[in-house]
C-alpha cells in the first residue's frame, strides 16, 4: 500500500525483498524482541525451557547474540542503539555491554529532537510537555505517598493515566529525530567491517504527524490511520539515509534489514490477505511485523516474497554468507532456522508487556489457551492451532 501511494519509493528500495508471510511470537515487545534478536533459542517457548535462568539473563544474551557473533567470529565492529527492555528497563540500560570492548552503545532517542527541530524549522515542542509536567507534578506527589503495592496502578507506564500522554507529540518526535538525523551520524571511513543495529520507535507512537508538517501524508490510502502515516514517513525518512549510501558507493556493500518487532492489529488493514483474521477477539495482525530484506549487491525493483519467515529468522538473515556454522555464544546452539521447518509457536497473551507483570522471574507466565501452533502460510487459519508447546 505504501509503495502504491508513494511509488517513488520502488526506486529508493532498490533490491530489497519484502517478506509478507512472516509471524511475530507476541504483541508485546517484551516477548517478542528476544526471538528477533537472538534467532530461535529466544524465542518465549524456548525460553520458558530454560526455567532456571532468569528471564532478564536470556533477554540480555539475546540483545547480544548477533554483535558478538560477528566480533567475535567474524572480525566486526558493533554498534548498537536503544536496544529495547535492555536489563529489563525502559528506556533501555545498556550497561550490561560495556565488557564487551568491540561492541558500542548509543542512544538516539531524544539526543537529536532539538537539532532536527531546528533543521526542520519547526516551533519547539515544548507546550505539551510543560501541560504534563504540571498534571504530572500532583500525580507524582500522590504516587510517593501510596503504598508500593499500588504505585504501578498509579504509574500507569509512566502515564499517571493521562489519556493523552499517547498522543504526545514530544515522544513521537524524540523518536524520529533518531531516524532524520542518520545521515549527519554517517561517514564512510570504517576501516573493519561494521554491524550497526538500530532500534527505533516512531511507528509505536499514536501521534497524528500530519500536524508536524514533516512530510506530505496528503492522498493516502488510510487518511485515518496514524500508524499508517508514520510508517510511511519512517519508511521514507530511512530512504533518505539509503540515497546517501548509494551517492557514496557504500548501499551494494551493505545488507539491510529492516523489521518490526509485531504488527499493529487494528485498522482497515489488519484484515488484508487473510481468510479468517481473529482468534476469538485477537488480531492476528498483531503477530504480522513489517520485513524487508536487502543482500549484498542485490538490484531491481522490490519484490514480494511468501516464503514463510518469523522474525527469528533475523539472526540467520544477518549471519548468511559471512560466519560459516554460527554458533551462539551462550549456549552453544547452532544459529539457524531449522526449528521454524514443523511450524512456531507464539502467545496472543497481552498481559506481559512489562517485567512487572510477570509472576514468576524465569519463565513468561501466560494462560495455555493463548499458545498457538503456526504453520507454513499465516494467511490460512487451518494453519493456526491451539496448543500448548512441549
Amino acid at each position: 500500500s505504501i509503495l502504491r501511494d508513494k511509488p517513488e519509493l520502488r526506486d529508493v528500495f532498490e533490491g530489497f525483498r519484502f517478506y509478507k508471510n512472516v509471524l511475530a511470537y507476541n504483541s508485546a515487545t517484551l516477548m517478542a524482541t528476544p526471538g528477533l534478536y537472538g534467532g530461535y533459542d529466544y524465542v518465549p517457548s524456548s525460553m520458558n525451557k530454560k526455567s532456571t535462568i532468569p528471564l532478564k539473563d536470556k533477554h540480555n544474551e539475546a540483545l547480544l547474540l548477533m554483535p558478538r557473533i560477528l566480533t567475535e567470529q567474524a572480525g566486526f565492529d558493533a554498534i548498537m542503539t536503544d536496544s529495547s527492555w535492555g536489563n529489563y528497563k525502559n528506556p533501555s540500560d545498556m550497561t550490561f555491554i560495556e565488557s564487551y570492548d568491540k561492541i558500542k552503545t548509543d542512544r538516539l532517542y531524544i539526543k537529536y529532537s532539538d537539532y532536527t527541530e531546528k533543521m526542520l524549522g519547526l516551533p519547539v515542542l515544548t507546550e505539551s510537555l510543560e501541560n504534563a509536567i504540571i498534571r504530572n507534578l500532583l500525580w507524582m506527589s500522590l504516587f510517593r505517598e501510596t503504598p508500593v503495592v499500588l504505585r504501578e496502578v498509579i504509574y500507569y507506564r509512566g502515564t499517571y493515566f493521562n489519556p493523552n500522554a499517547v498522543n504526545d507529540s514530544d515522544k513521537f518526535f524524540d523518536w524520529y529525530a533518531g531516524l532524520y538525523c542518520l545521515p549527519v551520524l554517517t561517514d564512510f571511513n570504517a576501516l573493519e567491517n561494521s554491524f550497526i543495529m538500530i532500534t527505533n520507535e516512531t511507528t509505536h507512537q499514536e501521534f497524528d504527524s500530519k500536524s508536524l508538517d514533516i512530510i506530505d501524508t496528503n492522498n493516502l490510502s488510510y487518511p485515518n490511520s496514524m500508524h499508517y502515516k508514520e510508517n510511511v514517513i519512517s519508511l521514507e525518512t530511512i530512504g533518505s539515509w539509503f540515497e546517501l549510501m548509494k551517492e557514496n558507493q557504500v548501499y551494494d556493500n551493505t545488507r539491510i534489514i529492516i523489521v518490526s518487532d509485531h504488527g499493529i492489529g487494528q485498522g482497515e488493514l489488519a484484515k488484508d490477505g487473510y481468510d479468517i483474521p481473529y482468534l476469538k477477539d485477537f488480531s492476528k495482525d498483531f503477530l504480522h511485523p513489517l520485513l524487508l530484506y536487502k543482500d549484498f549487491s542485490a538490484t531491481g525493483e522490490i519484490q514480494t516474497d511468501m516464503t514463510f519467515m518469523t522474525t527469528a529468522d533475523v539472526p540467520t538473515l544477518v549471519l548468511d554468507g559471512i560466519v560459516e556454522n554460527p554458533v551462539n555464544p551462550f549456549t552453544g546452539n547452532s544459529v539457524d532456522s531449522k526449528a521454524k521447518s514443523a511450524g512456531v509457536y507464539v502467545t496472543t497473551d497481552t498481559g506481559l508487556w512489562s517485567p512487572e507483570n510477570s509472576k514468576s522471574e524465569y519463565i513468561f507466565t501466560v494462560p495455555d489457551d493463548s499458545w498457538y501452533h503456526v504453520k507454513d502460510n499465516i494467511f490460512i487459519d487451518s494453519n493456526w492451532t491451539q496448543e500448548v508447546p512441549q
